[in-house]
């Protein structure tokens, strides 16, 4: 694969795919628009970026139009860029399409998903609308922050329109603090 072209390569795919010859060149550019891989068309798979390869290799998955897509942490190792885009990606087909996304990282789950399964060693634990994964994932958030200057100030300055449950200094030097966010702070 690393020696075919990204078109060479989604070919391939569809012909594997059983798509019948008269629809597969239209079939294979419908997904490189979709996943926005037509300008690296002529270019050897092997010469792509990490982000590029996981796009044409999503391309394939798309060929044949397939009920149902389980996509496994389908935005590791892509740049902020690149995971935008690829959210969107995602969100336009799970309108017409089912899909089943792996990943622990839960701002991308509550980016583009509608319900949420949690497995923990093997046993759903949670099972809601991605609106009710706060509640289980935990009303409060913690942060440990290390200050330079004056600590009153500082203290101020992170409690300014953040709704804190709690600030509370660790130190006696007011460098040190544990922050705990509500719910409510982003």
């Amino acid at each position: 694969y690393p020696e075919m072209t990204v078109h060479e390569y989604l070919k391939f795919v569809a012909e594997l795919k059983g798509i019948k010859k008269k629809d597969r060149l239209i079939k294979v550019e419908e997904v490189m628009d979709l996943t926005m891989v037509t300008d690296m068309a002529d270019r050897l798979i092997r010469n792509l970026s990490k982000g590029y390869k996981q796009r044409v290799g999503f391309a394939g998955a798309l060929l044949g139009d397939p009920l149902v897509y389980i996509l496994d942490e389908p935005t590791v190792g892509l740049d902020p860029k690149q995971i935008i885009e690829f959210r969107e990606i995602i969100r336009e087909l799970g309108k017409e399409h089912a899909l089943l996304l792996s990943s622990h990282i839960l701002s991308e789950i509550s980016a583009v998903c509608d319900h949420v399964f949690i497995i923990n060693n093997g046993r759903l634990v949670a099972d809601c609308d991605v609106e009710n994964l706060s509640d289980i994932a935990g009303s409060k958030s913690t942060y440990t922050v290390k200050v330079k200057g004056d600590g009153e100030t500082a203290a101020a300055v992170i409690s300014a329109g953040v709704p804190l449950a709690e600030i509370e200094e660790i130190n006696e030097d007011g460098e040190n603090y544990i922050i705990t966010l509500t719910s409510e702070a982003d």
